[in-house]
């Protein structure tokens, strides 16, 4: 399960999901340990204990029931809170209160990082719609937009119903300043790799004036960044500028006896975020760096005044000896986050390898750049070494340790 499939929901009034709803989540919803509902209504506990089961409901009626479901509001520990985020394979940001409130309780609980970066489906649904958008507009408490959670360049308006003339005229309201997407009841955004699926009705809404969403309106939603190859004449050289800030860092505790030797990975806070920056090393990233010497690179570009800007990219060379394939280089600029970019590279690399019949993928990440090696967990990487001087000899003291994490290939099933 990866977090780049999202479900964007109006309402279901009478609680059952369309058969045409249900036979996506079907597809998608193959692993169902844990569900997770976030409210919107931190304080009422006795209707979030409501919802929470009877939306669970809803998926059990259709056979997709979850092993686990919970709900997180005030009464949730915030170490429980995180920890149910970063565990979940589903996560629905639940409506029926304020988006504000419902935006301030994911970080009061300290679970806003576990939430952009977990391996879940994110699912909203009224109010938890409006959140997963960039910006945010909540009429009922005010027309000023405020930042979502932008896992979507979708602001939307739920409930839509060309009946409900105060809705309507807030609608319209809304669309003055941005373009609105105005949904009734029963429809629905999937959005996969980049891919922009809808179900039911929905209407788009600009300058005041609402019309039917069309196909071309969808692919104008869709930013359709293509992943190209970046010849070694033109490319050789660029600098990938890895810059990042981190919170949190995987703390290496390693003990040794006669008979033995253990390692333990215990992920913890600093007391204050570390960025760290090409400037601070001697030997800042770059395409095609000599001894990279059967390096092939993609990735995406943007021209502005004659000249290409690199925007996102990966890099990859065989080591022949073992018959894996590195990883060497892989950046998305910060402005292109979010949006399956990664993962798009990530299954580039992986439609390399088995090209060439590897039996692995490897690549290097570091200790304390926690969101790295979430992504690729998600990917399906795991822990497959660790050095503890690969950049100075205080490594373990700096909290900067050398991973090294590895994606098996599946040749016998032939697929990956």
């Amino acid at each position: 399960m990866k977090k780049e499939f999202l479900a964007v929901f109006s309402g279901f009034p009478e609680h059952h999901f369309s058969e045409e709803i249900t036979k996506r989540l079907r597809e998608e919803l193959t692993v169902r340990k844990s569900i997770v509902f976030i409210t919107a209504r931190p304080l009422d506990y006795a209707q979030n204990d409501d919802d929470c089961d009877g939306m669970h409901e809803m998926f059990a009626e259709q056979d997709l029931a979850f092993d686990k479901h919970a709900v997180i509001d005030q009464r949730t520990e915030s170490s429980l809170a995180k920890e149910l985020v970063e565990n979940a394979d589903c996560i629905f940001l639940m409506g029926g209160g304020v988006c504000e409130e419902q935006l301030n309780l994911i970080k009061e609980k300290g679970c806003y990082e576990a939430l952009l970066h977990c391996h879940a489906a994110v699912f909203g649904v009224s109010a938890g719609s409006m959140n997963m958008a960039k910006n945010t507009v909540d009429f009922f408490e005010s027309m000023e937009p405020f930042p979502g959670l932008g896992f979507t360049n979708m602001t939307v308006s739920c409930h839509h119903n060309p009946e409900d003339t105060w809705r309507y005229e807030k609608t319209l309201q809304m669309s003055e300043d941005r373009v609105v997407y105005a949904m009734e009841d029963m429809s629905a955004f999937f959005i996969k790799d980049g891919k922009i699926d809808i179900v039911g009705k929905i209407y788009r809404a600009e300058n005041r004036e609402l019309r039917l969403l069309t196909e071309e309106d969808v692919k104008e939603l869709v930013m359709e960044y293509k992943i190209v190859p970046l010849p070694k004449e033109q490319w050789k050289g660029v600098p990938i500028l890895m810059k990042y800030t981190t919170e949190e860092y995987y703390d290496l505790e390693v003990s040794e006896n006669a008979d033995a030797f253990e390692a333990k990975m215990i992920k913890k806070k600093f007391e204050t975020p570390v960025t760290h920056t090409p400037e601070e090393y001697d030997f800042p990233d770059g395409l095609y760096q000599d001894h990279w010497e059967k390096a092939e690179a993609y990735g995406i570009y943007r021209e502005e005044d004659g000249k290409k800007i690199l925007m996102a990219c990966i890099e990859v060379c065989p080591e022949e000896w073992s018959n894996r394939l590195m990883v060497t280089e892989l950046w998305v600029d910060d402005s292109l986050h979010r949006q399956g970019i990664g993962t798009a590279l990530m299954n580039k690399a992986k439609e390399i390898a088995k090209e060439q019949n590897r039996r692995a993928i490897i690549l290097e990440t570091q200790s304390c750049n926690v969101r790295a090696i979430a992504f690729y967990r998600a990917q399906g990487f795991r822990l497959i070494g660790f050095d503890s001087c690969c950049y100075t000899n205080r490594d373990m003291e700096r909290r900067e340790i050398r991973f090294d994490m590895g994606f098996f290939m599946d040749q016998r099933e032939g697929r990956y």
